[in-house]
């Protein structure tokens, strides 16, 4: 029995020696095929918690690789269920933001819209490397101060073969609709060719009230049920040539819009009439870019032009018929140089300057009265931004001098800003911990505001005031956030925040905008991505704040908001052939910037069958299921006070179906592209 003992420990110290002493130890000794029993390993499970979204300086890194639910979805579908992002109707929003600007591989997307996600609808979640998620973007992403930017980096691939999409989207709400969409990719070695189109015919209604109190004694009523044709067709032809230091890369987009609207019942001071527009407009979008590698420095040029084309007719009839146009062109000339260089490993420089010349012209006409006004508008700005790590802890900040040069009609501006911004970012086991502080200004979006009246009736216009000051905003957050869970606590200040409001004028009623005295919200965003099991996800965000509004002439407005959103995707079956995806957002009654708002809510679901894995696809969606998406406000200004109730036709059934074919193999490499934006470009 010893003897055994002491044969059985001299094996195991010879076993556990053949790490430290190579093959030799039992090559005299054992013949290790006929002794030692192999076994074949089949499978390794390695259990982990997926991480979706990672802080990283001034905002969120998010990638789609390794987890199972974002796999084989659309690019559309996958931002939709992307953590931080919620999904409002055609657009997509960062938590604590009203709305978001889309970049693709750091630069601005040439379309918007329904354009944009049915072309995001074409591209698959495999296409991308990761997201970079910004809330408060730095002098080199600038943008609406409200606004946040989603950057999607796809991957590179130097691979020949073609690619395809092909998709029809069928509708049914009130009305029937219709929308095509294609997308052909092609890559010869270095050279890459991209065409999409998009066309739709659709149909939608709404219902639009309103009442004004100028007096108690006399109020007045508009309302308005309309229904509305349209025949969008959207185009891009991008192409992108790879050099060994050099990518440069050109894009062109046009986009044509038909609309044909009638309006009824419309009524001021209960008298009742009919309303006929036509709507043509034609927007050109010329992208041209060269990102090359210096030595330890990137370099990234832009040159972005835009131009949109608007013509607008209506006719009022009534006792008599009458006419009005309003014809207006928009144009943008946009130059952008921004350049990275690293100092060393953990120390990166950015700086860059842009000029943007913004010009408008408008030609319109009620009855006999016409009139033509001009805009135009110079932008320059430059920046210089720094990243540097100590250890644990990240420093991002930088400084962008703005200056911005305004000729509204003879009338004048001129605006010097200087805006700070500064990060502190403690990354450790624990999480991570962020105090950041950003200055931003913003001017008059003119995309909303026009610069000549748009006649809601022969009694009442809505007229844009480009005049209005800038909207300076400063933002302050402290947050956290480990894995799937981000926590926020914020303070923003608007100086000079702009909103619409009515006066009477000669018995009509003048809708316009102005400035009021400030608007402070403190307030908390909070969000939580998980997977319950390998075939339910879901994410939920809440966010939270005390608004106080200053109207001006000693009038303020106060009220807790509360904005509620959430996502969830069931597979419904192990071989990831069907799937389901619920969505809902819901933004309680609550006050903002003299505007008492209830009543918006909005519940969507979709079925996803792949009938053929990776080649065809069909989706049948409801989406508003409980009809809920009604917008219902009031606005108080001095003794005017307004009741608005609209109702949309957002609740319709919708059947896609999507093939795919392709030759080509999947992507490798990151292209690691810097962010750049083009100003203020009106939206289409």
């Amino acid at each position: 029995m010893k003897t055994e003992k002491i044969k059985l420990l001299s094996m195991i110290f010879v076993i556990f020696s053949l790490p430290l002493r190579g093959r030799s130890v039992l090559s005299g000794m054992l013949p290790l095929q006929d002794t030692l029993r192999v076994d074949t390993l089949g499978e390794v499970i390695v259990k982990s918690q997926y991480q979706y979204a990672k802080r990283k300086g001034d905002g969120y890194v998010v990638s789609f690789k390794g987890s199972p639910f974002y796999k084989g979805k659309t690019l559309e579908e996958g931002l939709t269920l992307c953590p931080l992002l919620t999904r409002q109707g055609e657009s997509f929003s960062i938590v604590g933001k009203e709305f978001a600007s889309i970049y693709i591989d750091g630069r601005p997307s040439t379309m918007t819209g329904s354009d944009l996600m049915a072309y995001l609808s074409t591209r698959s979640t495999d296409e991308v490397d990761h997201i970079e998620i910004m809330p408060n973007p730095s002098g080199k992403y600038k943008t609406d101060n409200k606004a946040g930017v989603i950057n999607i980096v796809t991957k590179a691939s130097s691979s020949v073969g073609f690619m395809g999409t092909v998709s029809d989207k069928l509708t049914k709400g009130k009305k029937w609709g219709d929308q095509v969409n294609a997308l052909f990719a092609l890559g010869l070695k270095n050279l890459n060719l991209n065409i999409f189109a998009t066309y739709a015919n659709q149909s939608k209604s709404r219902y639009s009230s309103t009442t004004y109190y100028f007096d108690e004694a006399s109020p007045k009523r508009e309302t308005s049920s309309f229904c509305q044709k349209g025949q969008p067709l959207t185009t891009m032809l991008s192409g992108e040539w790879k050099l060994k230091n050099n990518l440069l890369g050109v894009s062109y987009t046009y986009a044509s819009l038909r609309v044909d609207q009638d309006a009824d019942n419309m009524s001021v001071a209960n008298e009742p009439f009919k309303k006929l527009t036509d709507t043509r407009n034609a927007n050109h979008t010329l992208q041209v870019y060269d990102d090359m590698k210096l030595g330890n420095t990137t370099l990234s040029l832009l040159y972005n032009y835009y131009y949109r084309k608007n013509k607008q007719d209506n006719r009022y009839r009534m006792t008599e018929e009458e006419s009005q146009y309003d014809h207006g062109a928009y144009r943008v000339n946009n130059v952008k140089l921004d350049m990275e260089t690293r100092l060393g490993e953990s120390w990166t420089l950015r700086y860059g300057a842009s000029g943007n010349q913004l010009s408008m012209e408008t030609d319109y006409a009620y009855d006999e009265w016409r009139n033509k006004i001009a805009y135009e508008e110079k932008n320059a700005n430059a920046y210089v931004m720094t990243s540097l790590d100590f250890a644990d802890l990240n420093i991002s900040g930088g400084l962008t001098y703005e200056h911005t040069s305004q000729d509204y009609a003879g009338n004048r501006k001129n605006h010097n800003y200087l805006l700070p911004q500064v990060t502190l970012t403690l990354n450790k086991r624990w999480g991570a911990l962020y105090l950041a502080y950003h200055k931003e200004v913003d001017k008059v979006p003119y995309n909303n505001l026009s610069l000549s009246p748009v006649y809601f009736s022969p009694q009442s216009a809505v007229v844009g005031n480009p005049a209005l000051k800038p909207q300076v905003a400063h933002y302050l957050s402290l947050g956290y956030g480990k894995g799937n869970l981000n926590a926020e606590l914020f303070y923003r200040r608007y100086n000079d925040p702009w909103s619409q409001y009515s006066t009477q004028e000669d018995g009509d009623i003048i809708s316009t905008y102005r400035n009021l005295d400030r608007n402070e919200q403190y307030g908390l965003n909070l969000g939580y991505t998980h997977a319950f099991s390998s075939w339910f996800l879901t994410k939920v965000y809440w966010e939270t704040y005390w608004d106080r509004t200053s109207l001006g002439e000693g009038e303020r407005q106060s009220s807790w908001y509360n904005y509620l959103s959430g996502n969830a995707l069931i597979k419904l079956d192990k071989k990831n052939r069907l799937d389901a995806t619920l969505g809902y957002w819901a933004m309680f009654p609550h006050k903002t910037g003299g505007m008492d708002w209830r009543n918006r809510a909005s519940f969507s679901m979709s079925v996803n069958w792949n009938v053929i894995k990776d080649k065809l696809r069909a989706t049948l969606a409801i989406d508003d299921l409980f009809n809920q998406d009604m917008a219902r406000y009031t606005a108080v200004y001095g003794n005017t006070r307004t009741y608005h109730h609209n109702t949309f036709d957002n609740r319709k059934v919708s059947l896609t179906i999507r093939y795919t074919f392709s030759n080509k193999r999947s992507a490798k490499s990151n292209r690691r592209r810097a962010v750049d934006e083009v100003s203020r470009i009106p939206a289409q």
